[in-house]
């Protein structure tokens, strides 16, 4: 039994590595990097002009791979599912992997790593008596990746809710949230000091000035069509969820609850944002993993799983052709 678990993640991994490397191939091939902007302290550090386009796919490329890994090595080690599976893992590669913007070394991709480590750490508070010290950590994570991606800061009030969710929070819980928050911020601030340094460039948010923001951005069908794939996949797997939550262990329930209010906060976060490029909903990549993943392993009929994937790589086979040969068309003119 052990030797057929093993199987499946091993085919699960393989598959969604191998398909992953496909669309970096695809990339690097038409060398159609798009480079996000961002003012924040972490990203100005890290995306240094030296780099090539094919270190930044690389970066990008491996990024996910660990994000994918960690998520699905998450999910077998609390057993969410019922049964071991590699599936996880694929479902995120193919999330990430089907958009250019989603798979590119961006500010949101890298926020992404931090984020998803201390949504593990509170999905290790189920059990634990004191959490203060994960409190803590979860904090640190946060302000991290919100030092290279501005709309992280919105989930430090996503942290203390999950928490909620995951177990009873005590006031100095909360408390350890705010000041492992606030810690990267007192170390930056002390060094600007130090140095002294003159900070003059600030994020220009979305919310500012909406249309100049959209401007530079062309309509396209194969997008809005894999888009709305996204968003039936989604909605039919939380209605899945709701059918079969009484079924479901309490930890399942709970975690897959936090991954649901995910994209709230993310929206909420987007208006944070410095400009409104498709890897800002790179975080969409969680709770599609995790209700679909739950979805597809509730399903007794092969067959529309079958189809299921058929029209899913129909539909990213004509996002491919479509962004980059170009034939979509701008909506501004």
């Amino acid at each position: 039994m052990n030797s057929l678990l093993f199987q499946n993640k091993l085919i699960g991994y393989i598959t969604g590595t191998a398909q992953l490397l496909i669309f970096f191939l695809v990339g690097v091939f038409f060398n159609d990097y798009t480079q996000e902007h961002s003012n924040m302290i972490g990203w100005d550090i890290l995306n240094v002009p030296t780099w090539s386009v094919f270190s930044k796919n690389l970066a990008a490329f491996l990024l996910i791979l660990l994000q994918a890994f960690f998520l699905d090595i998450l999910i077998s080690s609390k057993n969410i599912y019922e049964r071991s599976t590699g599936l996880p893992f694929l479902l995120y590669t193919l999330f990430m992997g089907a958009h250019p913007a989603l798979r590119s070394f961006s500010p949101a991709l890298v926020a992404l790593t931090f984020l998803i480590a201390s949504w593990g750490i509170i999905l290790n508070m189920y059990q634990q008596k004191k959490a203060m010290f994960a409190s803590f950590n979860v904090g640190l994570l946060t302000t991290i990746a919100t030092l290279f991606w501005l709309p992280a800061a919105v989930f430090h009030l996503f942290n203390i809710i999950a928490a909620a969710v995951i177990r009873p929070v005590s006031y100095k819980d909360a408390i350890a949230f705010i000041i492992g928050g606030f810690i990267p911020i007192l170390y930056i601030s002390c060094f600007y000091i130090a140095l002294p340094y003159e900070f003059t460039q600030y994020p220009s948010l979305l919310i500012n000035n909406i249309h100049d923001s959209f401007s530079p951005y062309r309509f396209s069908p194969a997008v809005w069509s894999y888009a709305s794939a996204v968003f039936i996949l989604l909605n039919l797997s939380l209605l899945n969820f709701f059918q079969n939550v009484g079924r479901l262990k309490i930890i399942s329930r709970r975690f897959i609850t936090i991954c649901i209010i995910v994209p709230v906060f993310l929206i909420a976060g987007i208006s944070l944002a410095e400009n409104p490029n498709g890897s800002h909903f790179s975080a969409i990549a969680v709770p599609f993993t995790v209700l679909l993943a739950q979805a597809i392993l509730a399903l007794n009929d092969e067959r529309i799983i079958k189809i299921g994937l058929i029209t899913m790589f129909l539909l990213i086979l004509w996002l491919q052709i479509d962004w980059y040969f170009e034939i979509s068309f701008s909506i501004l003119g």
